[in-house]
């Protein structure tokens, strides 16, 4: 059953709602902070903004690279995507309708990103065992961490 999200009432839990959103696996689930719309991504590439109660699709972008995870900026005019298996991050311009590729990071398959709002920075970590810090503006490199025995899989910033 891949691509489906189910709409589960929480108090008599039962599902109220099952809506088709992908054709494959969904990768991400995204509200954006100002609770305009939400934004889903899939295994296939595909990026889609829907609207709050998923009833209409507002946009969608084929990025023809599987998505792990994405991410809305605080002012929800960017969404930054992650490619694990390709090592890159893009970032979805929806101001400027721009879909650009702005680092290539690891040298093996990125598993997650999160973006901190106060800092401004990135944090991407990978099956390489690495934990990698990024300006956000500049997408410079500023710190890296390597685990030795423990392979980070998700990181929370």
């Amino acid at each position: 059953m891949d691509g489906l999200l189910y709409f589960v009432n929480y108090h008599t839990r039962t599902v109220e709602k099952i809506i088709q959103i992908h054709e494959d696996r969904i990768t991400a689930l995204v509200s954006a902070p100002n609770n305009q719309f939400y934004v889903t991504a899939s295994e296939a590439g595909v990026l889609r903004i829907w609207s709050t109660d998923f009833e209409s699709l507002k946009s969608e972008v084929n990025t023809g690279n599987g998505i792990t995870h994405c991410d809305v900026s605080y002012d929800s005019n960017q969404i930054c995507v992650l490619s694990a298996q390709s090592g890159t991050i893009s970032v979805l311009d929806l101001d400027h309708s721009n879909f650009n590729v702005v680092m290539r990071s690891h040298m093996d398959t990125v598993t997650d990103l999160a973006y901190n709002t106060m800092t401004g920075k990135l944090v991407t970590v990978s099956d390489d065992y690495s934990v990698k810090v990024w300006h956000g503006d500049t997408m410079e490199q500023v710190n890296e961490f390597i685990s030795e025995n423990d392979k980070p899989i998700r990181v929370v910033s």
